[in-house]
């Protein structure tokens, strides 16, 4: 992503974290997340749609111990939203992202390496042909997600005094009762009509918890 200009593309994600590991083999461990979803009324009365929706793995082998080298399988549920249009999923001036994602922690120890980022620094992993570089704070806002308060931070490219930012990028983290952590973020162009509808999609996130959490009842746990 190094050198990447920002884009006129806006990105709405949701990245949860943290769940329980299974033991794959003698020495492997497998983390899946939960998933979280915006709920689909307020998607549908904002002008957006579900376009994607994919599974992401990421395998790394890690010491836990002297000597004792395990290999820790992380999936992470993912999927895109944007504006109702005929364009392709992750093209147009407004797209919207879902990453839900496991903490894998084992013996206290997070060896998922986007969640030893802080939030800012994840939420571009997910933002198309941008980076962190050139992005400054730029204010706040409060949002209910789950019925609960929190804070989404807000970004914008640096400019000169007398200059307006070229775009703005949101993010919002909260955690769930099982240990995953839903990140929201969202970026858009300065004067972008539908970026109106971001807190609004914010408040409307709907978790599911992972099957091996829940006992295999994979439906809602009440706080969408």
């Amino acid at each position: 992503m190094d050198g990447r200009s920002v884009a006129a593309l806006v990105a709405v994600a949701v990245l949860t974290a943290g769940c329980m590991g299974v033991i794959l083999g003698e020495d492997d461990l497998e983390f899946e997340s939960g998933e979280t979803v915006i709920e689909n009324g307020t998607v549908a009365s904002s002008g957006y749609e579900l376009q994607q929706q994919e599974t992401q793995t990421f395998n790394e082998t890690v010491s836990l111990a002297e000597g004792n080298e395990t290999r820790i399988v992380v999936r992470s549920h993912m999927a895109r939203y944007g504006p109702e249009s005929d364009l392709p999923s992750a093209v147009g001036p407004i797209q919207v992202g879902l990453v839900t994602m496991p903490d894998a922690s084992v013996a206290g120890q997070s060896i998922n390496p986007l969640l030893r980022m802080d939030s800012y620094e994840r939420a571009f992993r997910f933002l198309p042909e941008t980076d962190e570089s050139g992005f400054e704070r730029y204010g706040n806002y409060t949002v209910e997600p789950f019925d609960e308060s929190a804070t989404v931070t807000v970004f914008a490219t640096e400019t000169e005094a007398d200059e307006d930012p070229e775009a703005f990028v949101h993010v919002l983290q909260v955690p769930r009762e099982n240990g995953d952590a839903v990140l929201a973020y969202a970026m858009h162009p300065s004067g972008e009509a539908d970026a109106e509808a971001i807190p609004v999609l914010f408040s409307a996130l709907e978790y599911t918890p992972p099957r091996d959490v829940d006992g295999g009842d994979n439906g809602t746990d009440g706080d969408g």
